[in-house]
């Protein structure tokens, strides 16, 4: 009497593998670019040549029905006095920030993340960042990030936000994998709460 032979249990290795080489090929590059256009988020911007070779980018942007001006006027307080960085959830900020009275950022402003503005430019872009930071991963690492407006027609603009950074160390690829996705849902909340507040905002 033969016996017959057992089938082997679920591959798990072979299907976290398929998976993995989907989220790459597939989602990976869809989530670094999100929302950008044809060639926006291969172009030149500010502040690139302050990291030559990263090995971490992302672009992202959005459109935006309100002139550069007024989304100029909520970049140009962003992260000082607790204002925040809009990147945690939607909410009504209301015209009580906008009476922080907070000066015009300039190179070398301290933000509330201990990175500084590194160059300004308003109303067309603010670059932020940090030189031989910590990592949560136990490394350390360059990072910048621009937000980038430029006029798209009368009464209506495009915000570009660029996360560019090399980080190094033992951990900098566990680091750069696990801060994809966590910048990805971040970013995404900036450019929504910052087209919510340009587009209520009184424009002049």
């Amino acid at each position: 009497m033969t016996q017959e032979k057992k089938s082997g249990g679920f591959p798990l290795f072979p299907f976290l593998g398929g998976l993995g080489l989907a989220y790459f090929l597939l989602m990976r590059p869809r989530l670094l670019t999100w929302g950008t256009q044809l060639g926006e988020a291969e172009r030149q911007l500010p502040g690139d040549n302050l990291i030559i070779y990263p090995n971490m980018q992302a672009t992202r942007a959005v459109d935006v029905a309100a002139p550069v001006e007024a989304v100029w006027r909520w970049l140009e307080i962003m992260g000082r006095d607790g204002v925040g960085y809009y990147n945690t959830e939607r909410f009504p900020y209301g015209t009580r920030l906008m009476k922080r009275n907070l000066p015009a950022p300039v190179v070398g402003t301290l933000l509330d993340n201990e990175h500084r503005v590194l160059q300004v430019e308003a109303p067309c872009y603010l670059l932020t960042g940090g030189f031989n930071v910590p990592l949560l991963s136990g490394g350390r690492g360059d990072l910048t990030t621009l937000y980038f407006v430029e006029e798209r027609g009368r009464e209506r603009s495009r915000l570009l936000i660029r996360l560019r950074g090399y980080t190094y160390g033992a951990g900098s690829l566990f680091h750069n994998l696990l801060r994809e996705p966590v910048d990805f849902f971040q970013t995404l909340n900036q450019l929504n709460n910052l087209k919510m507040l340009a587009e209520s905002s009184p424009h002049e």
